[in-house]
Parts: structure tokens; C-alpha cells; sequence
């Protein structure tokens, strides 16, 4: 015979999917807000699926994946955040790299056109 049995929630999977969720947007709106977001939603995933795997049949399946699908997002604001700040530190190295460049060209323009230059 078949029992009905209701599997209990299971604990972190919901805040993990939505810190996940949130982590996302807010990598895009205020990046550090966004980064602390998606670390919290990877610890929280991580330990709602090692609740579930302890014990399976006492949660929910869609609440596991939630866990994971909230973790995964997590990662994803996390790898998003690295990704903002090497292109900007690329684009700070490459504007200084070439700034001797244009004070260079700036200073033989102003020459060339007249400009009067009282340095």
C-alpha cells in the first residue's frame, strides 16, 4: 500500500534560490551588493544540499533543486562580478599604457595648429 507522506521543506533551498536570483540583477546594478548576494546563495545552497543528501526522503525534490539552481546562480554572480573587474583593470592598463601617447599627440596638435602653450 502507498502512503502519502508531505516532505517537510527543506531548510536554505528557498533563500538560496532567491539570493540567487538577486544576485544576478544586483551584479548588474551595484556589483558588490551583487557579489555578497551570490556568495551568500552559494554557502546556503551548499548546505541545503548537504541537508537533502543526509536525508532524501524527508525533503522535497524541487526543493533540492532549488538548493542547487540558487547555488549555480550564485556561482554565476560570482564568475560575472570576476569578469567586470578584469575588464575594467584591462581597460586601466590599457588607457595607461597609451596615455603617454595622447599627451604626446595632444602637445605636437597644439604646436601644428598655434595653440599657444604657456607651460
Amino acid at each position: 500500500m502507498e502512503e502519502n507522506i508531505v516532505k517537510q521543506p527543506l531548510p536554505s533551498a528557498q533563500s538560496a534560490y532567491i539570493l540567487g536570483i538577486l544576485a544576478i540583477v544586483f551584479t548588474f546594478v551595484t556589483i558588490l551588493v551583487g557579489l555578497i548576494l551570490g556568495i551568500i546563495a552559494v554557502l546556503e545552497g551548499t548546505r541545503a544540499i548537504k541537508i537533502y543528501e543526509a536525508d532524501p526522503q524527508q525533503y522535497s525534490p524541487k526543493d533540492y533543486e532549488n538548493a542547487k539552481t540558487g547555488k549555480l546562480l550564485g556561482w554565476i554572480s560570482i564568475g560575472i562580478f570576476s569578469f567586470i573587474i578584469l575588464l575594467v583593470y584591462l581597460i586601466v592598463v590599457v588607457f595607461l599604457a597609451i596615455l603617454p601617447q595622447i599627451v604626446k599627440n595632444i602637445e605636437t596638435s597644439s604646436i601644428i595648429y598655434g595653440i599657444v602653450n604657456f607651460a
